[in-house]
């Protein structure tokens, strides 16, 4: 007699109602869990990433500083050619140079005062800078003209000013001198997202006048890649280059160098009591800058794993349990199949047949519902622009959800089934015909 499997696996599963109905919720609660966090995680890093880049104007970043005759360093790429020659390879791999130079400042009007990082941007080469961010007031196409500022919400209403009013504006040049300029605000942008560090934008022309640089110099070059991949890489290769060259600073993470590069402190002038010569090179890139970031990512994500890890345990001993008690159930069943020539063999498959369906249907309501819920998730926004967010985009949490995401806790929650109900099928196949039935009467 032949026997469709999967016809009476199926058969058993819907018979047995309120258990299978159990087991394959449980299953879902499992699935539909670890869906939507993995979907977060992922959706948090991706937007890090963003919102860093975007701030940063790149993924690898260089900068320099030379000796002065005071012996005092003065944060400034000098020498331009030597940068040109190392990139010259890697060409094809770079989208955008962005040249920029930066330093604290003090903003003032009308006796309320300010304290934020001021920085020079070309906007002929970046020009979709703020192609992102919302515009609250005025007309950044203004930033062609000299003496303009784009400021944010944040420091528009601390200052009570808006676009098209002066403001002054007072920082240190990097020999140390005060300077005092009036800038125009050209626009007003909303806050960038869950970034502490208070960013106002002017042209880098302006900057360099206002710290006592050549119109044309810069401090630093970021660089935009066609692979974002290839940030380690070619920093790693850049770092090479350069300490073949000239000379790098030695990597370390609290670098006041480093800090100041991405723009988290001002200009940095101190006594040199190792001097170098020529242009000393400092190369990192987005992942240096995220490090702390994505290491809160990936403590998240190992969490979300020991979850998952505990639940399919759970789930496990709860659907051993459940088929050791259907086998009893079934004595009789298992007892007339065996006279009517069913295998072994088939026996068991049949129970990890049974077991593997429950899961499936399980998993797959568990992704449904888990592609449901990021959908609704993903159209709220989150209140305020506090740390939270810096995971966002445009203030609401993404939830990333590919075909990787489906198939893996499909297949998981099957491999996980199948082993669960491993000895009870054992025991059910290895059952002798008229054993069974006796038990049965």
């Amino acid at each position: 007699m032949k026997l469709n499997m999967i016809n009476m696996a199926y058969r058993n599963v819907a018979r047995q109602g309120k258990r299978s109905l159990m087991l394959a919720l449980s299953m879902a609660f499992g699935v539909m869990i670890i869906t939507l966090v993995n979907s977060l995680t992922v959706g948090m890093a991706n937007s890090v990433e963003s919102n860093f880049s975007k701030a940063l104007g790149g993924h690898v970043y260089i900068s320099g500083e030379i000796v002065t005759a005071s012996n005092r360093n003065l944060a400034v790429i000098e020498d331009r050619a030597l940068v040109s020659r190392a990139l010259a390879p890697l060409a094809d791999r770079i989208v955008q140079q962005n040249k920029r130079s930066s330093s604290a400042a003090t903003l003032s009007f009308g006796g309320q005062a300010v304290q934020g990082t001021v920085a020079g941007v070309d906007f002929s080469v970046e020009t979709n800078v703020f192609d992102n961010m919302a515009r609250i007031a005025g007309d950044v196409s203004l930033m062609s003209q000299a003496k303009m500022l784009i400021v944010p919400e944040k420091v528009a209403n601390e200052l009570g000013v808006t676009a098209g009013e002066s403001i002054l504006i007072r920082a240190s040049t990097v020999t140390g001198q005060q300077n005092l300029v009036e800038w125009t605000i050209a626009a007003v942008i909303a806050d960038p997202e869950g970034l502490n560090e208070v960013t106002n934008y002017a042209n880098l022309s302006d900057v360099n006048g206002l710290i006592g640089l050549p119109p044309e110099a810069y401090q630093q070059l970021n660089l935009v890649l066609a692979q974002i991949s290839d940030m380690d890489a070619i920093r790693d290769r850049l770092l090479a280059y350069f300490g073949e060259q000239a000379s790098v600073q030695p990597a370390d993470e609290e670098n006041p160098m480093k800090r100041r590069m991405m723009g988290m402190s001002g200009n940095l002038i101190e006594h040199i009591d190792e001097p170098w010569q020529g242009t000393r090179f400092t190369v990192t890139n987005l992942n240096d800058a995220m490090s702390d970031v994505l290491s809160l990512i990936g403590a998240l994500e190992a969490i979300s794993l020991a979850v998952f890890v505990v639940m399919l345990l759970i789930i496990m001993v709860g659907i051993t349990n459940a088929y050791r008690m259907v086998i009893l159930e079934r004595v009789q069943e298992i007892g007339t199949l065996r006279a009517m020539g069913a295998q072994r063999s088939w026996i068991f498959r049949l129970f990890i047949a049974e077991s593997v369906l429950t899961a499936l249907m399980g998993a797959s309501v568990g992704i449904v519902c888990a592609f449901i819920l990021a959908a609704v998730l993903g159209t709220l926004t989150l209140p305020g622009g506090g740390p939270l967010a810096m995971f966002a985009v445009t203030g609401q949490l993404q939830f990333p959800l590919s075909w990787l995401a489906v198939l893996v806790p499909l297949v998981v929650t099957a491999l996980v089934a199948a082993g669960a109900v491993y000895f009870p099928a054992r025991k059910a196949a290895n059952m002798a015909p008229g054993d069974a039935l006796r038990a049965a009467s």
